[in-house]
């Protein structure tokens, strides 16, 4: 039988990390794990943990005796070196090397979570007699096999966590399975990669998706336009098109590629919850003859189709060639919930204005439009004199606004580059003006993200 090891209570100060620990490379001095630890391993964020509810009962540390520590022992940790050292930070926060990045507000970060905390200063750990007598112990805690302790799923998950990071997934699919709109295990196989682009912002507008704070989700699209975007949707992920590796640059790609494919407008309705809209869905597809893009118009349909006529008798060759093209930038229920927050009425005109108006026949004042939004986003997040172009640099944007997204960062950055010379030209030159609809669309769902962060972010 192996080694069980027996249960003592030691100082906090006698604990020391495994330089040889199989979570990094041999390190020969202890800073060097410390700033692996802290960079790669998400220590301060279980220091924090610890510091307001304690070491984890259930989890003892497993620790050997250091050689030739004499009549006050050192113990090395054998198990649970993420836990000694975050210890070991929560009572010296200066143990964080120098030239870390970050290190200023990491050790801000520890003095305040620990000046707040019961700090322990005697624990329980079990001690084996070696490092090798505990090695079975620690294989069993980490390499999977039968033996070992099994990972929750992503889906197992969320059903602990109940509002974890895969909830906007899991709602939706869940909605869609008691439909029978998927099948159980496409339920259990796909909820990462699901989740993968229902966490961006950019294609939960495409899809015509919102969720309000509590967390309830609603539809603001047309039913046909959604009941098209999810079936392409759930297509896709079935047959593995979609990945969960997926990066925020690949999600976002993907949004307008699936708007592409389908054809739909960017019209928005009135939400209603997704719920409700999946019923709909399920009945009008069970309906017999139930094509309802046939269905007689209102007088108020034939009306808009007259209002309309032109734009699209301009657009009938890019219907022939397969392309949809959008007639409105159109909003959101998302967006203009924050707007609306914010209590600038200017805010609120510009973005009901240029979201509203005809892209082929005002895309000039459009791109004025959204140029004097985001120089009005600027001012009223930064102070009066900054301007947009200036101000949401990638710094900011990373620091202040979330966008931690390399590639997402860089799409931003060009659409705000392509704004401000459109607009500059639009408003100033005797005879340059942007014209091109589409292209300002696209940058509108590109800066969707922005704009959102920083409505949510304004000085109250």
């Amino acid at each position: 039988m192996a080694d069980q090891g027996k249960l003592i209570s030691i100082n906090v100060d006698q604990l020391e990390l495994d330089l040889t620990n199989p979570r990094h490379k041999h390190f020969k001095r202890p800073s060097q794990a410390i700033e692996y630890l802290v960079l790669k391993e998400r220590v301060i964020e279980l220091a924090t943990d610890i510091s307001k509810e304690g070491t984890n009962p259930m989890d003892l540390l497993g620790v050997f005796q250091k050689k030739g520590t004499g009549d006050r022992p050192a113990y090395i940790a054998a198990e649970g070196n993420r836990r000694v050292c975050a210890l070991m930070l929560l009572h010296d926060p200066e143990k964080i090397p120098s030239g870390v990045s970050g290190r200023a507000k990491m050790v801000q970060k520890l003095e305040a979570a620990a000046k707040s905390a019961q700090m322990p200063s005697i624990i329980n750990v079990v001690l084996f007699k070696s490092k090798k007598a505990a090695k079975p112990w620690v294989d069993r805690m980490h390499i999977q096999d039968g033996r070992s302790r099994r990972r929750w799923s992503p889906d197992q998950q969320e059903r602990a966590m109940g509002g974890g990071r895969n909830q906007d997934a899991a709602a939706l699919l869940d909605a869609a399975l008691t439909r029978s709109m998927i099948s159980e295990a496409d339920r259990e196989s796909k909820l990462t990669t699901v989740q993968r682009y229902l966490g961006n912002p950019t294609m939960r507008k495409a899809l015509g998706i919102v969720r309000d704070n509590d967390r309830i989700y609603w539809v603001d699209r047309q039913l046909s336009d959604f009941s098209l975007l999810l079936d392409a949707f759930l297509e896709d992920v079935r047959t593995a098109t979609l990945s969960s590796r997926s990066n925020a640059a690949d999600v976002i790609r993907y949004s307008d590629q699936i708007l592409a494919q389908t054809g739909v407008s960017n019209d928005r309705v009135k939400p209603i919850g997704l719920a409700d809209a999946l019923d709909e869905i399920v009945k009008l597809r069970s309906d017999e003859g139930g094509d309802t893009d046939h269905d007689e118009k209102t007088d108020q349909d034939q009306d808009q189709d007259q209002d309309n006529g032109e734009d699209q008798e301009g657009d009938q060759k890019q219907r022939r060639s397969g392309n949809k093209f959008r007639q409105k930038i159109g909003g959101t229920y998302e967006l203009q919930a924050e707007f609306e927050k914010s209590g600038c009425q200017k805010l609120q005109s510009l973005y009901e204005s240029i979201t509203d108006l005809s892209l082929r026949k005002h895309c000039p004042l459009i791109t004025v439009g959204f140029w004097s939004l985001m120089e009005s986003l600027a001012a009223l997040h930064g102070g009066e004199g900054s301007t947009f172009d200036g101000y949401f640099h990638h710094n900011r944007l990373n620091n202040d606004f979330g966008i931690t997204n390399k590639e997402q960062r860089k799409t931003i950055v060009a659409s705000l580059k392509r704004l401000t010379e459109k607009g500059n030209s639009t408003k100033h030159s005797a005879v340059a003006a942007s014209f091109d609809g589409q292209q300002i669309a696209n940058d509108f769902d590109v800066l969707t993200p922005l704009i959102l962060s920083v409505l949510r972010n304004l000085p109250k």
